[in-house]
C-alpha cells in the first residue's frame, strides 16, 4: 500500500477517536475498566487460593498460578497504556514507553500461548499416556523449570523482530501500541512462518492432546459401562480418573474462551497482510482491543465454575476479605466515637 493511503487511514482513525462522543468515550473507557479490575482481583484470588490451600498445590495448578501472572501482568503494565488513550483520545505517552507497552502485550500474549499448550501436554501425559511416564516427566523441579522456561521464550521471540530492525508503532485503531507489518523488512512467507511457530503449533499440539483425551475418556466410559458393578464401584482407579477428567474439562474450557477471545488476532493479522494496514472500521479495532483483554479475565470464572475446590476457596477468599473489611470499617467507628 503507498505511504500516502497508509497515512490517510491513520489520520481516519485517530480523528474518529478524537471526536467520539462523550457517552462513546465512557461506555468504551468504562468497559476496559471493568475488565482490568476483574483481572486484577480473580487472578490475585487464584494466586491466593492456590498458596494458601494445600489441595490445590499440584503439578497441574502450577500452571494455573503461571497463567494467572501472566493476566495479572496484562492488566499491571499493558492496561493502563491502553486505558489512558481509551480516556483521552489520544496517545499521552513517550515512544521509549510505547515500546515497552507493545514489546510487554506481544510477550505475553505467547506466555499465554505457550502457558495453555503446556497444560494440554500436561492432560494428555497424565490421561492418554499413563501416569507411570507422567510421574517421570512432571516432578515438581522439572515443572517449574519448563514453565520458567516457557517464559523466558516468550519474553526472547519479540526481540527477533527488534534485531532486524523493526520498531512497534501505536495503532489508533487498536489504541495500543503493536509490531508494523514491512514488507521491506520481512517478506509475507518469513511472518506466516514466524506466525506459524508461534501460533499454529502450539494450536495443533493442544488440539491433538484433547482430542486424544476426548477418544481416551469415552473409551474409558464405554469400559466402565460395560463392567460389571462389583468391579466398578469404590476403586480408586475409577476415582482418580474422575478427577483428572474434571480436571482436563477445566483447562480444555480455559483454551475454548482463550481462543475465542484471540482468534481475532490472527483474523485481524490476515486482513490487513492482505488488504492493507489501518483499513478496517474502527469498531473492529476496539472489539479486537476488548477481546483481547477479555481473555486475562475470564479464567477464574471458569475455575470457580468447573473446579468445585477452586470454587470453594475462591468463594473463601471473598468472605475473608469481606468479613476483614468490615472489621476494620468497625474498629474506625469505635474509634471516632
Amino acid at each position: 500500500m503507498p505511504l500516502d493511503d497508509i497515512q490517510k487511514h491513520i489520520d481516519r482513525l485517530q480523528q474518529e477517536l478524537e471526536d467520539r462522543s462523550l457517552s462513546t468515550t465512557i461506555v468504551e473507557s468504562g468497559i476496559l475498566t471493568i475488565i482490568m479490575l476483574v483481572t486484577l482481583l480473580g487472578n490475585v484470588l487464584v494466586c491466593r487460593a492456590v498458596y494458601q490451600s494445600p489441595r490445590l498445590r499440584t503439578i497441574t495448578n502450577y500452571s494455573v498460578v503461571v497463567l494467572a501472572l501472566t493476566d495479572i501482568s496484562m492488566a499491571v503494565f499493558v492496561g493502563p497504556f491502553t486505558l489512558s488513550v481509551f480516556i483521552l483520545g489520544k496517545k499521552p505517552f513517550s515512544h521509549v514507553l510505547c515500546q515497552f507497552q507493545a514489546y510487554a502485550a506481544i510477550a505475553l500474549v505467547y506466555n499465554s500461548i505457550f502457558t495453555v499448550t503446556f497444560m494440554s501436554v500436561n492432560r494428555y501425559l497424565k490421561i492418554v499416556i499413563g501416569d507411570h511416564l507422567y510421574r517421570k516427566v512432571f516432578t515438581h523441579k522439572r515443572t517449574v523449570l519448563m514453565l520458567f522456561a516457557e517464559l523466558i521464550l516468550g519474553w526472547v521471540i519479540p526481540t527477533f523482530s527488534l534485531l532486524t530492525g523493526r520498531e512497534f508503532h501505536y495503532h489508533p485503531g487498536k489504541m495500543v501500541c503493536t509490531m508494523k507489518n514491512d514488507p521491506k523488512r520481512q517478506s509475507v512467507f518469513a511472518r506466516s512462518i514466524m506466525h506459524g511457530f508461534i501460533f499454529f503449533l502450539p494450536y495443533c499440539i493442544t488440539i491433538f492432546c484433547y482430542c486424544s483425551i476426548y477418544i481416551k475418556v469415552r473409551s474409558h466410559n464405554k469400559r466402565i459401562a460395560n463392567a460389571a458393578p462389583s468391579t466398578t464401584n469404590n476403586t480408586t482407579t475409577t476415582t482418580i480418573n474422575r478427577k483428572d477428567i474434571n480436571i482436563t474439562k477445566t483447562l480444555f474450557a480455559i483454551f475454548l474462551v482463550f481462543t475465542f477471545c484471540t482468534m481475532q488476532l490472527g483474523v485481524i493479522s490476515y486482513c490487513e497482510t492482505h488488504i492493507g494496514e489501518y483499513k478496517l472500521p474502527r469498531q473492529v479495532y476496539v472489539l479486537y482491543t476488548l477481546m483481547c483483554s477479555l481473555a486475562s479475565a475470564v479464567n477464574p470464572f471458569i475455575y470457580g465454575l468447573f473446579s468445585p475446590a477452586f470454587r470453594s476457596e475462591l468463594k473463601r477468599s471473598l468472605c475473608l476479605t469481606c468479613l476483614t473489611n468490615r472489621g476494620e470499617a468497625g474498629n474506625v467507628i469505635e474509634n471516632k466515637s
